[in-house]
């Protein structure tokens, strides 16, 4: 009979709806089962509201709050609930896409795989589901961008091709979660647990990693055999190299013919930037350039260490230098590997530079230029030949060390 009297007041509209919320404060609506699709449900107050099993689908939630509501078990597909309040709310079970029951049955029949043909997803764009409970609830392909997640539980969750950009998922347990070919770029997960997830085909930028709990993240599709990971960023590269030999033999390649070029390539500058790129690949050669432009700081530092340590060897263009010599003390010290630096005819290298060379025997000599046709007229045995010879001998000189381990002296 409760339940009669509120579907009653519902039916009125919303502003009826909401006025009976206001004159009545202590009732919690029960709505639970009842189809509710042709309500207009925006900025509706289902505030502590028994919405479980009811059926909401298509239905327009825009700002509705859904405070301490129970959803559990709901259809909500289609739905619009932009900028919603789903704080405290249960979420258990909730379905977030049309049609997601006819995929879920398809499980037991056809090795796992999940067929979102002909479905809607609901849109939780900017949504507020702080400490809400979604346990095994079912937000495949659902629109999450900017939506606040903080302290959720995600029990079991199919998050399955969600899009999940600049999400705030700060303090959320993924435990059992399934975030396969989901959308994860800007997302905060700071203090978040990643636990025994399926990841398989994310795309996932710009994380918020800080003190993130991951263990066991499963990288391979459910009818695969099962590897996992701890890592979320490195996923999605242990994937591609187990199963693209492309990417495989881009990695051999960058290992052994990868070049880093180091300068400050101006407008007037650039042809002999570009006489460097194109006698290198001439060469069979990849060369990685970074042009200084700007003044770097500590990321572009570690960025530049990074490049030099996958490369065979590094010119240094100390021409004009603007940075190089800041590039050339953080790289020369950390990484053997051969340092070639050139510099134009009518410029002196820093001053700090015939230390480095002293104390650093895979730094070569200098090659000075006048312009670019001489430069390429000694490219190859000026820069090239010694670059490789150098190699060779760091090469060699590992090998022995491997070949002749450092023994302890007998006492």
């Amino acid at each position: 009979m409760i339940s009669e009297n509120h579907i009653t007041v519902i039916k009125k509209g919303t502003d009826a709806w909401n006025s009976w919320r206001d004159k009545n404060p202590h009732i919690k609506p029960l709505l639970r089962g009842e189809y509710l699709e042709n309500i207009d449900g925006i900025r509706i107050n289902f505030r502590d509201t028994d919405l479980s099993n009811a059926s909401m689908e298509e239905v327009k939630l825009i700002e509705a709050d859904l405070r301490n509501s129970n959803l559990s078990h709901a259809k909500l597909g289609g739905a619009n609930l932009l900028r919603v309040k789903l704080i405290n709310a249960n979420l258990q079970k909730t379905i977030f896409c049309n049609r997601c029951m006819n995929a879920i049955s398809s499980i037991k029949h056809h090795k796992n795989r999940i067929s979102y043909e002909s479905y809607s997803p609901a849109s939780l764009r900017e949504a507020n589901l702080s400490n809400a409970d979604l346990s095994e609830a079912i937000l495949c392909h659902v629109d999450l961008t900017n939506a606040n997640l903080s302290g959720a539980t995600l029990f079991r969750t199919n998050l399955r091709g969600a899009n999940l950009t600049k999400t705030n998922l700060s303090g959320a347990k993924l435990i059992e979660a399934d975030i396969s070919n989901a959308i994860l770029y800007s997302v905060n997960l700071q203090d978040t647990t990643l636990e025994n997830c399926r990841i398989h085909g994310i795309s996932a930028w710009k994380l918020d990693l800080s003190k993130t709990v991951q263990t066991s993240l499963i990288i391979t599709d459910k009818d695969e055999p099962e590897i996992s990971v701890d890592n979320l960023e490195v996923a999605q590269f242990i994937y591609l190299l187990l199963h693209n030999k492309k990417i495989r033999d881009v990695i051999d390649t960058v290992a052994n013919k990868a070049v880093l070029i180091l300068g400050r390539f101006t407008p007037q500058r650039k042809l002999i930037l570009d006489a460097i790129k194109e006698f290198l690949r001439n060469h069979n050669y990849v060369p990685i350039l970074f042009d200084f432009e700007r003044s770097p700081g500590r990321d572009t530092i570690e960025t530049i260490t990074t490049l030099a340590g996958l490369s065979k060897f590094v010119i240094a263009d100390f021409s004009e230098p603007m940075s190089t010599p800041l590039e050339a003390h953080a790289i020369i010290p950390n990484l053997m590997i051969p340092f070639v630096p050139i510099i134009q005819e009518d410029e002196n290298i820093f001053s700090m530079f015939t230390d480095l060379k002293m104390k650093y025997d895979w730094v070569l000599e200098p090659i000075s230029y006048n312009n670019k046709e001489d430069l390429l007229e000694y490219f190859e045995k000026g820069i090239l030949e010694r670059a490789e010879n150098k190699f060779g001998e760091i090469r060699e000189k590992r090998l022995s060390a491997r070949r002749d381990p450092i023994r302890m002296r007998e006492i």
